[in-house]
């Protein structure tokens, strides 16, 4: 079932585009490159962990002011924290009754990280090898309203949302213990949860050149409340061409990343 809601959100996210490509506004392509710190603490393992590795991604974009919206993130890092990330983000979002002042959203969005630990023997001297692979599926839907502002030669939006999402984690875990009277670990552990969801993003820009981009949401697990936090700052240098630079923090369960990334920007 989550496949095929994947491959759905997917399948929109490619549909809305050739349909932008045939209709008009804009089209973003930007590689980006930076740095990803993990922190990872996790007491039923006995993990305690903080890395910084390089990071790199690659970000599309549809945009059709007027009808939808549709952006896709691929990222990866390697040997961080003794493991290889991988993630894929995707947003589809559909607007009604739009005019100058707001317009209504209703939005889908996936995201699927892989982390995938070979630890060795580097987390503990009782252990001669630690092998986790970590698989997050987060899908969400969410609704809300664009306000528009304007102040000088500044322009804005605010967009306030609710949502619902849907989680499962799954992690394959294998330990091999140095000591012959302590079993080593070979399990899977599955977990599945669904909670409400709520964010605000705010935008403004200057002069039709500076772009700024702040987001926050909060996805209201149990027992606690995961955050996650976005800045975004474009600099357009031409109308085909601009700098890019990301700052993201994002909790998951018991770790969190943070990374900072910069890139050009392609626009057609």
């Amino acid at each position: 079932m989550q496949n095929k809601l994947t491959i759905a959100i997917l399948t929109a996210f490619i549909f809305l585009s050739q349909g932008f490509l045939e209709a008009k506004e804009m089209f973003i392509i930007a590689p980006y490159t930076g740095a990803l710190t993990n922190k990872l603490n996790n007491s039923d393992y006995n993990l305690d962990m903080k890395d910084t590795a390089p990071m790199h991604g690659i970000y599309f974009q549809w945009i059709n002011t007027e009808k939808f919206q549709g952006n896709l993130f691929y990222y990866k890092s390697s040997d961080i924290n003794y493991s290889n990330l991988k993630g894929l983000h995707a947003i589809v979002d559909w607007y009604f009754k739009t005019n100058e002042r707001s317009k209504y959203v209703l939005g889908v969005g996936v995201e699927k990280i892989n982390v995938d630990m070979e630890a060795g023997n580097n987390l503990s001297a009782a252990m001669t090898s630690f092998d986790m692979n970590n698989n997050i599926l987060y899908y969400y839907a969410r609704a809300g309203q664009y306000r528009y502002f304007e102040a000088g030669k500044f322009k804005g939006s605010l967009l306030p949302y609710i949502g619902y999402s849907y989680e499962k984690v799954d992690i394959d875990l294998k330990i091999d213990f140095t000591s012959p009277f302590i079993p080593d670990t070979d399990e899977n552990v599955i977990s599945k949860d669904r909670y409400p969801i709520a964010g605000l993003n705010l935008k403004t820009k200057f002069h039709h050149f500076l772009e700024t981009k702040l987001k926050y949401m909060s996805r209201f697990e149990k027992p606690h409340t995961a955050h996650s936090a976005t800045a975004i700052v474009n600099i357009y240098l031409t109308r085909n061409f601009g700098l890019s630079y990301r700052y993201k923090y994002i909790e998951h369960g018991k770790s969190s990343d943070t990374y900072q990334l910069a890139g050009i920007m392609v626009c057609f």
